[in-house]
């Protein structure tokens, strides 16, 4: 409830101020709405991999806490990587075209 809160605080201060730190009418804008929208559902869906992989993992499986982090540490680290990769990917203008091509 208090991020609700802070979070209409913020946009009543950006709605006032006579230049803003966003623009929020980018959130009228259908692609932007269904990124953020999409980045919120797979971000809630890693955590909830790592949260609920290693109580299972720990009180089910019985492994030790240095162990659960052991097998998640590829994971952890292919996240990484292709957070990396990916910025390569949608970094992409008319100016600085895109590092990948499509086969």
């Amino acid at each position: 409830m208090i991020a609700v809160a802070l979070y209409g605080a913020f946009v009543a201060v950006e709605r006032a101020g006579r230049s803003p730190l966003m623009d929020l009418r980018m959130f009228t804008r259908r692609p932007v709405v269904a990124g953020a929208f999409l980045m919120l559902i797979a971000t809630a869906l890693l955590i909830a991999f790592f949260f609920l992989g290693s109580v299972y993992l720990q009180h089910v499986r019985g492994f030790s806490p240095l162990k659960t982090g052991l097998v998640f540490l590829p994971v952890a680290a292919a996240t990484g990587i292709g957070a990396h990769l990916g910025r390569g990917w949608s970094a992409g203008s008319a100016a600085d075209p895109p590092r990948w091509r499509a086969c």
